[in-house]
């Protein structure tokens, strides 16, 4: 145990510059998956003028294209299957980003 003659003002000051975790990075990848949420559909707004066809993007779509065979073909978990379908990747990132930049905010 280490004593100081330092008040008790002063190393309480010292936990509130402490680094979250990963530093600066979070509130990068928070701004990014932000970012990237207003992006995809901008994409597919693109995409749509120029070719006549809507290309849906829900969250599941990532993941079949690295063919996971639980989103090609569930065999159990067919209702958040059927839900995850029809979520938006984009949504999702944007709340994931906001929930992120909220829990850096909170630590903070």
């Amino acid at each position: 145990m280490e004593f100081t003659d330092k008040p008790v003002e002063e190393l309480r000051d010292k936990d509130r510059y402490k680094p979250v975790i990963g530093g600066s990075v979070l509130p990068l990848i928070s701004a990014l998956l932000f970012l990237l949420g207003f992006l995809i559909p901008i994409g597919q707004v693109v995409y749509f003028l120029w070719s006549g066809k809507w290309f849906p993007i829900s969250v599941l779509t990532p993941f079949e294209y690295f063919e996971f065979t639980w989103v090609s073909s569930p065999n159990s978990w067919y209702g958040i299957h059927m839900v995850l379908t029809y979520v938006p990747l984009s949504l999702s990132l944007i709340a994931i980003g906001v929930l992120v930049g909220y829990i850096i905010e909170s630590d903070q």
